[in-house]
């Protein structure tokens, strides 16, 4: 059953990151028309809050999936089970980003 509950987890955490990118898109493209250093200060500030709120979404499934741990440390394939989830709850949102506001932001002076 922990197994479901870590699947079942992790497909949130996928579609929480959509979302998160999203906003990042736009707030990024709302800060694109401030003054210069301005917009370089709000944009590491907002690019320091999504980086630590991936993070911990990331990494934070130990709390709320009870036995997680141990079985995280007794069975290499659950470690395997893990990062694979990780990186297939990661990957699309971040496609998702690249082709839907990618262009946009590298007009706007983001991700030369």
């Amino acid at each position: 059953m922990i197994w479901l509950y870590s699947l079942i987890y992790f497909v949130v955490v996928s579609g929480l990151m959509f979302k998160v990118v999203s906003l990042y898109a736009k707030s990024l493209i709302f800060i694109a028309s401030l003054p210069n250093i301005i917009k370089i200060f709000l944009s590491m500030i907002l690019w320091l809050i999504v980086g630590g709120l991936s993070v911990t979404l990331m990494f934070s499934f130990g709390y709320f999936i009870e036995g997680s741990g141990e079985l995280f440390r007794e069975k290499g394939y659950y470690f395997g089970f893990i990062l694979f989830c990780i990186a297939f709850s990661y990957i699309p949102p971040l496609f998702y980003f690249s082709k839907k506001y990618g262009d946009r932001l590298k007009k706007f002076g983001y991700f030369k």
